[in-house]
């Protein structure tokens, strides 16, 4: 299974480490690198699509949800 990194998730990463207090050495790293990457994933203009059966649009490029 393959997970698409976007913003949002790696918003939501950064909010449950920083909600831990201590962190440990592992945690620590993983805390700079989702800040690092964060700031390299462009902002998206988005290219929706929306199958027949489904209510919401989602977008092709970032997986934003409409």
């Amino acid at each position: 299974m393959t997970t698409k990194v976007t913003k949002e998730s790696l918003a939501e990463n950064i909010g449950r480490l920083e909600s831990y207090g201590d962190l440990s050495l592992n945690e620590e790293y993983q805390l700079k690198a989702y800040r690092m990457l964060i700031d390299l994933i462009p902002e998206c203009d988005h290219d929706w699509y929306r199958p027949l059966e489904e209510v919401a649009a989602q977008c092709m490029k970032c997986g934003k949800m409409e």
